[in-house]
């Protein structure tokens, strides 16, 4: 996982509050490790996952901090290998950063079969 030494000294990240970073940083590392479609990656993709934990990070911070993922009425279920997602409430639509989307696509981990309904 995508550590805070990783995110203060090699992304040069930074957030409102430093004493939220872990709790931002498992919750953007979730939200991430949810779009990813490969079972594993190779050293570049892990790069760019890193990467777009970190840009999460940032776009969390920026957007109310970890309460927001909460608040946002997304419920997510697993079993097994399937996973899908709910999204309802007042933060509809995905938690996923711009940012982080890019990184996610530039190593090609996200999903781009048919969209669920």
């Amino acid at each position: 996982m995508t550590d805070r030494e990783y995110f203060i000294n090699v992304y040069k990240g930074q957030v409102s509050n430093e004493e939220e970073l872990d709790r931002l940083l498992e919750r953007a590392a979730a939200i991430v490790e949810g779009e990813i479609s490969a079972e594993t990656v190779n050293e570049r993709q892990r790069e760019l996952i890193d990467k777009a934990i970190c840009a999460e990070t940032e776009f969390l911070d920026a957007n109310g901090g970890a309460e927001w993922v909460n608040e946002s009425g997304r419920i997510y279920v697993h079993l097994g290998k399937f996973s899908t997602t709910a999204v309802g409430g007042k933060g509809e639509g995905s938690l996923l950063s711009p940012m982080a989307r890019m990184y996610l696509n530039s190593a090609g981990l996200r999903y781009r079969g048919i969209a669920r309904c």
